[in-house]
C-alpha cells in the first residue's frame, strides 16, 4: 500500500508584482449537502490569529490532498454519494460519483479532518478534498484577507518549497461568499496537476476550503465530476 502523503505546511504570502488573473461569472447550478469534521474557530481576541497566518493555514488546508494518496476503502465508497448537510458550520456541496471516487477521513494539523474523495481507478489520484478552518468573529467579510489577488497568491504558494504554480482563472461567487481559483501545479519532479479550490468565509467562524485536483492528463476524463461539485458549493446562512 502506498504511504499517506503529509500535508502542505503553511507558507507566507508570496510578495511580488502578481500577474494578471483571467476573472470569469461563476456558473449557476443546484447543490447537493455534504459534511466535513473541523475545529473550532478561536476565541475573539486571540492573539495567535492574524490574517496572514490564517490565510496561510487555509491555504495549506486546500491544498493538502494535491499529493497521491492510497485508495480508501471500499466499504467507504458505498456510502460517499449520501447527500448530507453539515448545518454547524454551514455549507453543502454534492459528493461526486460513489461508483468512482472511494471517501477517506485524516487528521490534519490543527485537529482537524480532511475528507478527500479519491478516484478508485487504478493508478489514480484524482480526488475531492474539504475541510474547515476556525477564525476568530473579527473576520467578516473576504475583504479581512486583503484583496482577491492577494488571497489568489497566497493559495498559488501553500503549496511550500519547490512547487511551481500558475494561476488561471478567478471567480468571484457573492451568494456563496467564495473565491472561486483554478491553476496548475508541479511539486518538485512530479507531474502537473489541474486544481479548483472554492475558498469560502462563514463569516466570523470558519474558512472552508473545497478542492478538486488531477494530474493534467487525468482531468480531462474527471473533470465534468469534479467541476459539478465545485460549481454547486452552496454557503448556507447561520
Amino acid at each position: 500500500m502506498a504511504p499517506t502523503p503529509t500535508a502542505f505546511l503553511p507558507t507566507l504570502p508570496l510578495r511580488g508584482v502578481a500577474r494578471p488573473i483571467a476573472r470569469r461569472s461563476a456558473a449557476t447550478a443546484t447543490s447537493r449537502p455534504l459534511t466535513c469534521a473541523a475545529s473550532p474557530p478561536p476565541a475573539v481576541g486571540d492573539g495567535s490569529v492574524t490574517r496572514r497566518s490564517t490565510l496561510a493555514a487555509a491555504a495549506a488546508a486546500a491544498l493538502a490532498a494535491a499529493l497521491p494518496r492510497p485508495p480508501a476503502a471500499s466499504a467507504a465508497a458505498a456510502t460517499a454519494e449520501a447527500a448530507v448537510t453539515d448545518t454547524a458550520i454551514g455549507f453543502s456541496y454534492p459528493p461526486p460519483p460513489a461508483a468512482d471516487f472511494a471517501k477517506s477521513d485524516t487528521a490534519i494539523s490543527g485537529g482537524r479532518r480532511l475528507t478527500v474523495y479519491t478516484h478508485n481507478t487504478s493508478g489514480s489520484d484524482s480526488n475531492l478534498s474539504v475541510v474547515a478552518t476556525g477564525v476568530s468573529s473579527d473576520f467578516t467579510q473576504l475583504t479581512s484577507f486583503g484583496s482577491v489577488d492577494n488571497v489568489a497568491k497566497t493559495i498559488l504558494g501553500g503549496g511550500g518549497k519547490g512547487v511551481t504554480a500558475e494561476m488561471l482563472a478567478v471567480d468571484k461567487r457573492p451568494a456563496d461568499n467564495a473565491y472561486v481559483f483554478e491553476y496548475k501545479m508541479q511539486i518538485k519532479d512530479g507531474p502537473t496537476r489541474r486544481l479548483l479550490t472554492v475558498f469560502s468565509l462563514q463569516p466570523g467562524s470558519w474558512i472552508i476550503t473545497l478542492t478538486a485536483q488531477a494530474r493534467e492528463e487525468e482531468w480531462p476524463s474527471v473533470e465534468k465530476e469534479l467541476r459539478a461539485a465545485i460549481n454547486s458549493y452552496k454557503l448556507l446562512q447561520q
